[in-house]
């Protein structure tokens, strides 16, 4: 349990015999505690309260204590709680700002918004940086989605500071972690908790709304300060990871809110699954916990720091929704989040989803679990594909399942070698795409080719324009054979034959380009990140970009026939394009969760899957 800290608050203590008073024996003192002269207290001494005209002091006048004349306080701060607030820090954009935490000298990045007055107690959000090379000189702090954090700040009316971690030289580049030299954590604990103070000694900082999120390696620091007791911040989050490094926490209905979140496409979603494990087995209740589901890649956006912000300090969610005209609902019979489908023979359809599961759709609409990969921690099943054959793969946080009869039964193989990658000791393979006899799969800094229906797999090459191995997040192939792989960073790559993979200039800059589809003719369309929408006539050698109506990181898209298709994504997000991708229209589900993957069980019928089970068709 916490401890709790009880503040016991005394007034009108009496002196003396006056009326309505109670006979204290004071010891002939005149602290207002005793009866010296006849009166009634009106205080303790020394307390202190907020006047019209600035802070009174309780003290002893004329051998009573009494409240003395209001003043002022300093600078024209105003009084609060008894006490004058900091008012010497102003809104702006601070950098570089340094501050003594164990004898060394750190350096943390302040922002206030626009609209900051010191006559009201603001929130503060400490928020913790991912990892970064560089020097002190480059602020590393300042790294990753930097504007769009402070739009929100702007927005949502919140302070925000990023502290910068310790470094260490690796590999010949100086390399910024929270974790990366011994003692570390302990050492920025104590970082995070200067911060605040050095922020709430210069700004009218509201303490029961002071909170803490870290993005990747900042995840488990911000994991950390569930160990504070009593709580500095009154809720954590984090972004693209969770926790490795336990703390020494006991948490209850009191302790800080949660919200977390990490892509099913991101490297480092195993250690989301030990921060949910921890909190459940140190006694957080669940509804202390926001978890937000996405299709997506190891990133930071702007409308995490909104949703988290909303969550933290309010208690806020979106709401469930309802199913928007043209949508209808399939039953899954359970709850399992489905990730990726695709079209199997006789009009079925396959799906892979969280947990290790593998579903089937039979042609008449009913849906039954035809596969799941054992163990306590299975890992999600992120990409699905069956060739003519009826031989398919299933892939997912490097994991390998393959089928040998359309779909109906998987079994699960020994994880593809790495093929070259250093990231880990096998292929971490997000997803796959099937044509003809070959399978194209892809990942984390790999790629691969299997022309044996997943058996054997060798390398494939799929390269940034920067020169570095992708971070595929997945690959498509048109009917003529052309395949297309998308990912980060900015990275669309062309293939003719599955192996070789030629990166291609992009009109537009995007982190993360996550899906491709095929029309006939020689039109592709690709979808990203903050609804941006890429449009080919060519077979895929040039691009342009084609109006969005929505900025919702978009998962997916598939082609009906050569001008109609839907592309799904974040937050129930649902765009139509009837024009081959030219113009589209926005035809969201009205549901919360994310839409992971689209199909087409006829020209006008498309079947839509999703987080919590969520199977739902669209007609046009």
């Amino acid at each position: 349990m916490k401890r709790v800290l009880v503040i016991a608050v005394l007034g009108a203590a009496a002196c003396g015999g006056g009326a309505g008073g109670a006979a204290v024996d004071g010891g002939g003192d005149d602290s207002g505690g005793g009866d010296d002269g006849g009166c009634t207290a009106e205080c303790l001494a020394g307390a202190t309260r907020c006047g019209v005209g600035g802070l009174e002091t309780c003290a002893p006048i004329g051998g009573c204590a009494r409240w003395g004349a209001a003043v002022a306080c300093p600078g024209g701060a105003p009084c609060a709680d008894g006490a004058c607030t900091p008012c010497t820090g102003g809104p702006g954009e601070l950098r570089d700002q340094a501050l003594t935490v164990a004898g060394e000298t750190r350096h943390y990045w302040l922002y206030v918004p626009a609209a900051y007055a010191c006559t009201a107690a603001w929130p503060l959000l400490v928020d913790l940086h991912g990892t970064a090379s560089g020097t002190e000189a480059d602020e590393p702090e300042t790294y990753y989605a930097l504007p769009e954090l402070i739009a929100v700040a702007e927005q949502e009316g919140f302070i925000v500071a990023r502290p910068r971690s310790r470094s260490a030289m690796i590999g010949g580049a100086q390399i910024y972690q929270w974790d990366v030299n011994a003692g570390d954590l302990a050492r920025n604990a104590q970082l995070g908790h200067r911060v605040v103070a050095a922020v709430a000694a210069a700004y009218h900082v509201d303490p029961a709304r002071t909170y803490v999120a870290g993005f990747s390696n900042g995840t488990n620091m911000a994991a950390q300060f569930l160990a504070d007791d009593p709580p500095v911040f009154a809720g954590i989050a984090t972004i693209a990871g969770g926790l490795w490094a336990a703390p020494a926490a006991d948490l209850d209905a009191s302790s800080p809110r949660v919200y977390t979140t990490t892509g099913y496409r991101d490297y480092m979603f195993d250690y989301q699954r030990d921060l949910l494990a921890f909190l459940e087995g140190h006694g957080l209740p669940a509804e202390r916990v926001f978890v937000r589901e996405s299709d997506t890649g190891h990133e930071l956006y702007g409308w995490h720091y909104r949703e988290l912000f909303r969550w933290l300090d309010r208690g806020e969610r979106p709401a469930a929704g309802a199913l928007a005209a043209g949508w209808a609902r399939e039953d899954l019979g359970a709850a399992t989040s489905l990730i990726e489908a695709a079209p199997a023979a006789g009009g079925a359809v396959v799906a892979a989803g969280t947990g290790g599961a593998l579903w089937r759709r039979d042609a008449a609409g009913g849906w039954a679990q035809v596969g799941a990969i054992g163990g306590g921690f299975p890992p999600n099943l992120s990409g699905v594909c069956l060739l003519p054959s009826g031989a398919g793969v299933a892939v997912g946080e490097g994991a390998l399942v393959t089928t040998a009869d359309g779909g109906a039964t998987w079994a699960r193989q020994a994880a593809v070698p790495a093929l070259g990658s250093t990231w880990f000791p096998y292929a971490y393979l997000n997803f796959v795409a099937c044509h003809a006899t070959r399978v194209v799969g892809g990942g984390y800094t790999v790629a691969a080719v299997s022309d044996d229906g997943g058996a054997t797999w060798a390398a494939a090459s799929m390269i940034t324009l920067d020169g570095y191995p992708a971070q595929a997040a997945g690959v498509a192939v048109s009917e003529a054979g052309t395949w297309l792989a998308t990912g980060y960073w900015n990275y669309v790559g062309r293939s003719t034959d599955g192996h070789t993979f030629t990166a291609v200039a992009t009109p537009e800059m995007r982190q993360w380009w996550t899906e491709a589809a095929a029309a006939p003719g020689g039109r592709w369309v690709v979808v990203g990140e903050g609804g941006t929408i890429l449009v080919s006539t060519d077979d895929g050698v040039s691009f342009a970009v084609a109006s969005s109506p929505t900025q919702e990181d978009l998962y997916a898209v598939a082609f009906a026939d050569a001008t109609r298709a839907v592309a799904v994504g974040a937050h129930g997000t649902a765009l139509l394009t009837s024009d081959g991708g030219a113009t589209w229209a926005d035809v969201s589900s009205g549901l919360d969760g994310y839409l992971g993957d689209v199909t087409w069980l006829s020209p006008g019928r498309a079947l839509v899957v999703g987080e919590g089970g969520a199977v739902l068709t669209y007609e046009p």
